[in-house]
């Protein structure tokens, strides 16, 4: 890989953390919302791998909703966080109905989540951007569920994202990447 390439893509990697940083910033819940999703996927295998057509499973993001909602149905882990039936169904179909962009981007700040375990729990989870001040707290409702409520502006900005990896798609050398990619057109699918 040439400087030009590396150059290209550190940019790239730099626009997706961007990415999941935007996405992850209305993913805020309660801690025990908080506390409920990371125990429910404490253990669970949330990397991707690769797909034969070069691309990402995200698999992780994929299961997401479904491993919360077995952890509730089968476990009744939300108990132990003192959430209530209805609320733990809620918290499990809205990750389950979120864009692919802000699931990925919330098994990311579970994943970060886990690696600090030893550290004290709500400190780690403000600094993962999974939890904020109950006065400035923003739910996952909050989130739209699915494209066609992207406001315009906010389509205006990702199709130019979309536009500029196009311009180096030749140049893809990193799954981050390609991956980056995959995610903006999945946004707006």
């Amino acid at each position: 890989m040439d400087h030009d390439d590396q150059t290209r893509d550190a940019r790239d990697l730099v626009r997706y953390r961007e990415l999941l940083r935007r996405a992850r910033a209305g993913l805020r819940l309660s801690r025990a919302e908080a506390c409920l999703v990371c125990d429910a996927l404490n253990g669970v295998a949330l990397s991707d791998y690769a797909d034969p057509s070069g691309g990402a499973s995200f698999l992780g993001a994929q299961m997401l909703g479904a491993e919360v909602a077995d952890a509730i149905a089968l476990n009744r882990l939300h108990e132990k966080w003192g959430l209530d039936d209805e609320q733990a169904r809620a918290l499990a179909h809205r990750l389950h109905t979120l864009p692919l962009l802000h699931r990925v981007a919330f098994v990311d700040a579970v994943e970060a989540f886990w690696r600090r375990c030893t550290e004290d729990t709500d400190v780690v989870l403000r600094d993962v951007g999974l939890v904020v001040d109950d006065e400035s707290r923003v739910t996952v409702s909050a989130i739209p569920t699915d494209a066609a409520s992207t406001p315009p502006a906010n389509e205006r900005v990702l199709r130019e994202v979309i536009d500029l990896l196009d311009q180096t798609r030749h140049t893809f050398k990193s799954r981050q990447v390609a991956r980056a990619r995959e995610l903006l057109e999945e946004l707006l699918r």
